[in-house]
C-alpha cells in the first residue's frame, strides 16, 4: 500500500513543486478514503487493499477518480436490476448470495416452530413460494379494504390508520421514537411527515417536464393498480386523481429534503396537549389508544407545520377521498408479496421507471431482503454465527483500538493544539463508545412471533407488530442501552472480516 501511495505522490509531485504541501494531504485523504471504497478486497480469502482494481494508466493528478475506481468499474457493468452500483452494493451482493445459502438450508418443518432457523427459513420459503400468491390472488387485501370500506367517520379513519401503521402499513405520518436531541441517553416519541408514494415532494410540486412525465407515469400506475385489485377502469381514473390530488397536498405542506439536512428544522419538542392544539383534526389521542405506546407526556414533532395542514386537510376533504387514499396505502404496500400482476407492475415503476433499473430484481434476492428487513436480527445471527463469530469481533475491536490509540497520540503530540484544546479533544475521544461491535451481545427474542410456511402477508405483519411492539418500549429510557430502534447490519461483517 505503501508502494503505491509513494507512486501517486511522486507522478502529482511532479507536475507543481508549489502543490507539494497540498497534494501530500489532499492524496493521503483521499487514497483513505476513495481506495475504501473502490479497491476494497471482497473476494474470498482476500484481505486488504486490492490493488488490480485500479486504472493506472490514468494520471491520477488528471482524473483520480477513473485511476481509484477505473478498474472495478470495467470489470463490472451495471447489473441488470441496479439503477446504481458500486463496491458497497457488491459487498451487499455477496452477503445476499451467503444469506441465500442459509435460508435455503434453514431447518425444514420437524425443527421447533420458535427457533431462529426454524423461522427465517419458515418466512423464505413462503415468500419465494410464487404459485401459493398467484393461487391467493387479491383474497389477502379482503380484511384491509372491507375495514376501510366500513369506516363511517374521520376519527374512526385516523383510528384505522394506527393500526395499519402496526401492522407495517405506513399512512399519512410516521409515530416512532428517537433519541432526545437534547439528552441523548433518553428516548422521545417523535412524529414525523410522511404520506408520500413518490421519493421526494419535487416530484409533486416542480413544472419541468421531467416531473411532469413522472406524474403522468404515476398517474397511469395507479390506474393499473386499482384495475389489478379489481377497479374498472372509470373507478381506477377516478380514485387515481383522489390519491394524486391528496398526495400533492401533502406535498405542498412538507419539509424539503435539503431542510431537512439540518436538525434544527427538526427539533419542535412540546408537549402532547400542545400537539393536540396545533393538529386537532388528527385525533391524536384516539391514534394513541389505538398504537398503544407506553404512557407519554411530551414528543418530538419533526415538522410541526406539515402537522397543521395535514389536521386541516382531513377537516377539507370528504371521507370518501380519505377512504380511496387508504386502499391505495394498503395495495402500495402489500403489492410486492402478492400476485405476478401486481409484483410486476410495482417494480416496474418504482424501481425501473423511477430508479432506472433495466428489470426487477429476481424473487430470491427480494425475499432475502424481505427476511432481513423483518427477522434481521435472527438472520442476522445466523449470518454471524458462519462468517464472522467472536474471533471476528476480537479483530475488529483490535482495528478499533488501534484507531484510537492513534488518534490520541495525535492529539497528544499536535504541535498546532493549545494545551487547552488538547485536552478537550481528548475528553471527546474518550466519549467514543467502541463496545458495540460486529453484533449485539444479546439478540432479539423474536419467539413470540408466529411465521408459517403458507402464510407471507401474516407473517410480514406479524414481523412488523413485533417491531413495532420494541419500537414503542424505546419511549422509555431504560430501553436506550438495549438499541431497540436499530437492527443488526450484516453487509458490516463482511467488510470488518476482510479488514481483519
Amino acid at each position: 500500500m505503501s508502494e503505491l501511495k509513494n507512486e501517486v505522490m511522486r507522478r502529482c509531485l511532479r507536475r507543481s513543486v508549489d502543490w507539494t504541501s497540498f497534494l501530500a494531504i489532499f492524496l493521503a485523504l483521499l487514497l483513505s478514503l476513495v481506495l475504501a471504497s473502490c479497491a476494497f478486497a471482497q473476494d474470498t480469502g482476500h484481505s486488504g487493499f486490492d490493488v488490480s482494481q485500479l486504472d493506472r494508466s490514468v494520471d491520477p493528478c488528471v482524473d483520480f477518480y477513473q485511476f481509484s475506481c477505473g478498474g472495478w468499474r470495467a470489470k463490472h457493468p451495471l447489473p441488470p436490476d441496479k439503477g446504481r452500483y458500486n463496491r458497497y452494493d457488491e459487498m451487499a451482493e455477496s452477503n445476499k448470495n451467503k444469506l441465500r445459502e442459509i435460508l435455503e438450508a434453514a431447518p425444514q418443518p420437524g425443527t421447533p416452530r420458535d427457533s431462529p432457523s426454524r423461522q427465517v427459513g419458515d418466512y423464505y420459503a413462503a415468500c419465494i413460494d410464487e404459485s401459493a400468491a398467484e393461487k391467493k390472488g387479491t383474497q389477502p387485501l379482503a380484511p384491509y379494504l372491507s375495514k376501510i370500506a366500513a369506516l363511517h367517520d374521520k376519527r374512526a379513519a385516523l383510528t384505522l390508520m394506527a393500526s395499519l401503521d402496526d401492522e407495517g402499513i405506513p399512512t399519512l405520518f410516521s409515530f416512532s421514537s428517537a433519541p432526545d436531541l437534547h439528552q441523548s441517553s433518553m428516548m422521545i416519541a417523535e412524529l414525523d411527515q410522511g404520506g408520500l408514494s413518490l421519493p421526494d415532494k419535487d416530484f409533486y410540486l416542480t413544472s419541468d417536464a421531467k416531473a411532469i412525465e413522472r406524474r403522468q407515469k404515476f398517474s397511469e400506475h395507479l390506474i393499473r393498480m386499482f384495475g389489478l385489485v379489481g377497479e374498472p377502469t372509470t373507478a381506477a381514473k377516478a380514485d387515481a386523481e383522489t390519491v394524486l390530488e391528496l398526495e400533492t397536498a401533502l406535498a405542498k405542506a412538507s419539509l424539503d429534503r435539503t431542510a431537512r439536512r439540518d436538525p434544527a428544522n427538526l427539533d419542535h419538542k412540546m408537549a402532547l396537549v400542545e400537539f393536540n392544539r396545533l393538529a386537532p383534526n388528527l385525533y391524536f389521542n384516539e391514534y394513541l389508544q389505538a398504537a398503544k405506546p407506553p404512557k407519554f407526556e411530551a414528543l418530538n414533532v419533526g415538522v410541526p407545520e406539515f402537522f397543521h395542514q395535514a389536521s386541516a386537510l382531513v377537516e377539507r376533504i370528504p371521507l370518501a377521498q380519505w377512504k380511496t387514499y387508504l386502499r391505495w396505502k394498503v395495495i402500495r404496500q402489500l403489492a410486492p408479496m402478492l400476485t405476478s400482476g401486481l409484483v410486476n407492475e410495482y417494480y416496474a415503476f418504482n424501481s425501473v421507471y423511477l430508479r432506472g433499473a433495466a428489470s426487477i430484481e429476481p424473487r430470491w434476492k427480494r425475499c432475502v431482503g424481505a427476511v432481513d428487513n423483518q427477522l434481521g436480527e435472527a438472520s442476522g445471527k445466523l449470518f454471524v454465527d458462519k462468517y464472522f463469530g467472536a474471533e471476528g469481533r476480537e479483530n475488529v475491536s483490535r482495528i478499533v483500538q488501534n484507531v484510537l490509540s492513534e488518534l490520541e497520540e495525535g492529539i497528544r503530540t499536535a504541535d498546532w493544539m493549545s494545551p487547552e484544546t488538547k485536552q478537550k479533544a481528548l475528553v471527546k475521544l474518550k466519549k467514543i463508545d467502541a463496545s458495540k461491535l460486529g453484533f449485539p451481545d444479546k439478540y432479539r427474542d423474536y419467539s413470540s412471533v408466529v411465521i408459517t410456511r403458507d402464510d407471507l402477508i401474516g407473517n410480514y405483519t406479524h414481523a412488523s407488530q413485533f417491531d413495532r411492539h420494541l419500537m414503542k418500549s424505546c419511549c422509555r429510557p431504560a430501553s436506550c442501552n438495549r438499541q431497540c430502534s436499530t437492527r443488526i447490519r450484516t453487509r458490516l461483517t463482511a467488510m470488518a472480516r476482510s479488514a481483519g
